[in-house]
């Protein structure tokens, strides 16, 4: 995630939490995630170990992936690879905030509550 896209990120996070999605998110942002008392798996850089997100992807762990391109050329090197392997895998990839707002509109207006029917 890029740094400029973590506020309007984390407000976005927080919608998904309250699905009931878990978030998965590499250091920085995971932890942005977890001071804001979110759920979430953080998972290690690419170079860092086989806990990453390219790994994820390929084990089938994640359902959608979110990457937005960043300035800095390691990490827009590390984006490249998610989104490569998010395509490669048939996992949705968004790469813009607007598209995932409006893709947890849908989310929410599909949600229900559980009554009870005593």
């Amino acid at each position: 995630m890029a740094n400029d896209d973590k506020p309007e990120a984390l407000a976005l996070a927080k919608r998904f939490d309250c699905l009931g999605y878990m978030l998965v998110a590499t250091e920085g942002t995971g932890k942005l995630f977890a001071d804001n008392d979110m759920r979430v798996e953080v998972l290690d850089k690419i170079s860092e170990s086989e806990n990453n997100p390219v790994t994820a992807i390929r084990d089938g762990r994640l359902q959608i992936v979110i990457n937005t391109t960043q300035a800095d050329e390691s990490a827009e090197n590390d984006g490249r690879m998610i989104r490569n392997t998010a395509i490669e895998n048939a996992i949705p990839l968004f790469t813009n905030l607007d598209t995932v707002s409006a893709l947890l509109r849908v989310l929410e207006t599909r949600s229900f509550d559980v009554e009870s029917m005593k």
